[in-house]
């Protein structure tokens, strides 16, 4: 794993192991570090200046988390999603996020939904050229309806769901065959302006019914393009 995935990828936390942690969390969700790449312990701790132990426990940590997975012969990959992963994942997302939906429009405040507008506002804004502000306005949102729940547990759970197809969207919405497809990026900005739309409606029904739509659309646009980019089939 060239040292150059990890450059400036260091961020502050309280221990060694939660600084390595941060900093490889963050490299996957980039798409520094892409699906089924190995990664080795030695090469990590030099790459960021550390010793063993913490890269070691950083590993486990993101083991826990779904974000790394054991190698056949050895060691730890990043996660490679299977279609079959991608359907538990949403089937899960489907059970708890129109709970949050609901807590959502009981907590909500009006500082917090004109956050949320603006990111939407912002998002309308883009060029379809401008993929990485676009994923970084597409994770504010996702994040921003689930920090209004109020709901800790929820949020870890529903975030480490999110975190393991991170790297897939940021492969996917970069690749040829996703830019020669604006539409769908378009329609993913829509959905989330309808969304805020519902939350300033208080309209939890069309909530929850435009979030399921919108899920369905993410899952079926990802099972495809792992479909595409591998050897698995339907």
């Amino acid at each position: 794993m060239p040292a150059s995935k990890l450059k400036g990828k260091m961020v502050e936390r309280h221990t060694l192991a939660d600084q390595v942690y941060a900093s490889l969390k963050k490299a996957m969700l980039e798409g520094d570090l892409h699906p089924g790449e190995r990664l080795k312990e030695l090469e990590i701790a030099q790459s960021l200046g550390a010793s063993r132990t913490p890269v070691r426990e950083a590993l486990s940590k993101l083991e826990q988390e779904g974000l790394v997975q054991p190698f056949s012969s050895g060691g730890l990959t990043v996660v490679e999603l299977s279609t079959n992963d991608v359907e538990q994942i949403f089937g899960l997302l489907k059970v708890m996020e129109p709970y949050a939906c609901k807590l959502a429009l009981e907590n909500i405040t009006e500082k917090q939904l004109e956050k949320i507008e603006s990111i939407c506002a912002r998002a309308e804004e883009l060029t379809r050229e401008e993929n990485e502000r676009r994923i970084d306005l597409n994770q504010r949102f996702h994040a921003m309806l689930l920090e209004v729940t109020g709901h800790r547990r929820l949020i870890e759970l529903v975030t480490n769901l999110r975190s393991a197809m991170q790297p897939y969207r940021i492969i996917s919405m970069n690749s040829p065959e996703f830019q020669a497809s604006p539409e769908f990026l378009e329609l993913m900005v829509r959905d989330h302006t309808e969304i805020s739309r519902a939350l300033r409606a208080r309209d939890k029904e069309h909530l929850v019914e435009l979030v399921l739509a919108h899920n369905e659309v993410a899952k079926r646009s990802l099972i495809d393009f792992i479909w595409g980019n591998s050897k698995e089939r339907p």
